[in-house]
């Protein structure tokens, strides 16, 4: 099946007015309430991670999970119990994102916990009516929030962090047997989540992140960084605040960049991408 290649809207390049507004959520969109279809029945769950007495500081942790009905209303929440394996407190996660890390057709729940300062993901599945731990993995200290996409054209969804606590940004990378690795996207982001837009940039069936990140008050950049792994492409560095947004320039159905830097003036600069993720200035 042909993957597009821009996630972003096209009617974002349009304007550049429309390219100002940035493409991040509030900061922690995912904490507390996630959605997802955590029963593999095609319809769209809600679950709430919650606690055992004790504030998150014992093992025994809780998900209200609220099956969704085929109407689009949701079930009775019902909790589900299970023992978290982390070895120091908080134990229980506080956000999450649903995916099926495996491409098994038996969801995942990958979850994480915004004060947890080694970081890591905890992964969980529901099945036979109980939640079952599946993995504990590396990952952000301090996440402001945790997403999927595919990042290296697997087919499989892959996860990304970000904190103004730890001032990163990376990507991971899920493997067939549903682990979570050490992605190729990384970079010192003070924002809790950098304004940014996914897409193929260079034609290889994986998403890439085109970003605004800014690093304490050192600088800030606006770059690209190729879920590949490929080196990265920095198209401004320095103290303005640069906006990026995605165009197609050339109407060919291929992401181009632009660019709005501030200082001393405003200025729009677009970059017309030849298809494989080498860019040329227009």
């Amino acid at each position: 099946m042909h993957k597009p290649r821009l996630v972003v809207l096209a009617a974002v390049a349009a304007v550049v007015a429309a390219a100002v507004a940035p493409a991040t959520a509030a900061a922690e969109p995912n904490l507390r309430i996630f959605r997802g279809d955590v029963n593999g029945d095609r319809i769209v769950d809600q679950v709430l991670p919650a606690n055992e007495a004790g504030g998150g500081q014992h093992r025994p942790c809780v998900l209200s999970i609220s099956l969704g009905k085929p109407d689009g209303t949701l079930g009775k929440p019902k909790d589900y119990s299970y023992d978290s394996p982390r070895t120091s407190a908080p134990f229980c996660p506080d956000m999450g994102v649903v995916a099926d890390l495996r491409g098994d057709g038996k969801p995942d729940m990958i979850t994480t916990g915004f004060q947890w300062y080694e970081g890591g993901f905890l992964t969980l599945r529901l099945a036979q009516g109980k939640v079952k731990v599946t993995g504990l993995y590396p990952g952000l200290s301090f996440p402001s929030t945790i997403r999927t996409t595919d990042f290296n054209g697997d087919g499989l969804p892959d996860v990304w962090s970000s904190s103004d606590e730890s001032m990163e940004v990376r990507s991971f990378h899920s493997t067939p047997d549903g682990a979570i690795v050490p992605g190729t996207i990384s970079g010192c982001s003070s924002e809790p989540v950098p304004q940014h837009f996914l897409a193929d940039f260079d034609g290889d069936g994986g998403q890439d992140m085109l970003l605004s990140r800014r690093c304490e008050f050192a600088y800030w950049a606006a770059e690209l960084q190729f879920g590949s792994g490929k080196a990265a492409i920095t198209f401004a560095k320095g103290q303005d605040n640069y906006e990026v947004y995605v165009t197609d320039i050339g109407s060919d159905g291929v992401p181009d960049i632009g660019l709005i830097s501030h200082v001393p003036q405003l200025r729009v600069q677009h970059f017309r991408n030849d298809g494989a993720g080498n860019f040329t200035e227009v």
